[in-house]
């Protein structure tokens, strides 16, 4: 699905944000450090670990404004979540927006197992059949947050 993301610097003006390509999150991710809030500002040599002795010098450049598309993609990839039945799957494995979709009652919306994670199912194939018996197919094909196990 794409989202549209914005950058503002005086909450008044807002600008478009490229979108985020694999080259770039894999350059951006050689960034260390915290982000200068200048979206020209332009990052320039990076020190890359080429094996277990040996450091090299890489010039790169990458703009901030790279970096933060980048970061933003890296997180909805790593930890967006929708609500159940938001969207569908075809029996074509093709995943489309529910247009009958009009939200989560309150008494829906405050349970884990309302949402799903919008990422690649991990958990979903290790559940028992008989769990799996009560799922529906076109719903239910990503991992419920229910299913999430707290760390610490």
């Amino acid at each position: 699905m794409d989202q549209t993301k914005l950058n503002t610097l005086n909450c008044m003006d807002w600008k478009l944000l490229p979108p985020a390509t694999d080259e770039m999150i894999e350059r951006s991710m050689r960034v260390k450090g915290r982000f200068m809030g200048d979206p020209s500002h332009e990052y320039d040599t990076i020190s890359v670990k080429k094996n277990e002795e040996e450091m090299a010098s890489l010039e790169l450049k990458v703009k901030e404004e790279e970096r933060l598309t980048a970061t933003i993609e890296q997180i909805n990839r790593e930890a967006a979540i929708v609500p159940r039945g938001a969207f569908i799957k075809t029996p074509l494995e093709q995943i489309h927006k529910n247009r009958s979709f009009g939200g989560l009652s309150v008494t829906e919306a405050g349970k884990l197992q309302s949402y799903l994670h919008f990422t690649e199912p991990v958990i979903l194939k290790k559940k028992s059949q008989l769990l799996q018996a009560n799922l529906e197919d076109s719903v239910d094909f990503l991992n419920s947050l229910e299913d999430d196990e707290l760390k610490g």
